[in-house]
């Protein structure tokens, strides 16, 4: 994924982000005890209130080194969340059929093609029937299966930017695009009599 390069691609972002209330504009920050880039805060937090921050570290020894957390939620930009203002693209499963993998790491055997974007993986999950809570939420962390997962006991449903470093589980099954869909084909006979 790409980060938001300007306050205002932060602002357009957010509009658009499941993560986010929507009707917020991005405000500046040059703070080094916050994450770089675009960057969402849902609650009061240390005296800054929620709100939507762009946050362009000073230079210097561990600028831009905080990471994203639940408490700041960093928003990044993918194939369905353009920076773009003129167009918004509808997420659509795009060829994916969806199946639930409980075993496996994503990109790997068991889960060779991921869903690509949060737009995709709420679709999918209903496609499965899936009582996901709420549409897909963006995150990239390091703990969690790598695209589209559903957390069991809440049915949370999360899209994760982090590359694979944690096998899908009965806990944390992802959802993945069967790589070897089942094809329908339809055999037309036609009867033809003659006489003699």
């Amino acid at each position: 994924p790409t980060a938001a390069l300007t306050v205002a691609e932060c602002t357009a972002l957010a509009t658009r982000h499941p993560d986010t209330d929507g009707g917020l504009s991005a405000v500046k920050q040059n703070a080094e005890d916050r994450p770089a880039g675009c960057w969402y805060q849902a609650a009061d937090v240390d005296g800054l209130g929620r709100g939507l921050y762009f946050n362009e570290p000073p230079p210097g020894a561990g600028a831009g080194e905080i990471d994203c957390s639940e408490r700041w939620r960093c928003l990044c930009c993918d194939e369905d969340l353009t920076t773009t203002t003129t167009a918004t693209s509808t997420p659509s499963l795009d060829n994916c059929v969806p199946e639930v993998v409980r075993a496996g790491r994503p990109l790997d055997t068991a889960c060779p093609r991921p869903v690509k974007s949060p737009g995709q993986c709420t679709l999918a999950a209903q496609d499965l029937g899936l009582n996901a809570s709420s549409p897909a939420i963006l995150q990239s962390v390091s703990d969690r299966p790598h695209g589209c997962w559903v957390q069991s006991g809440n049915n949370m449903l999360f899209f994760n930017t982090e590359l694979p470093v944690v096998d899908c589980s009965p806990s944390t099954p992802c959802i993945c695009c069967d790589p070897d869909p089942p094809t329908t084909t339809s055999l037309t006979v036609t009867r033809t009599s003659s006489t003699t």
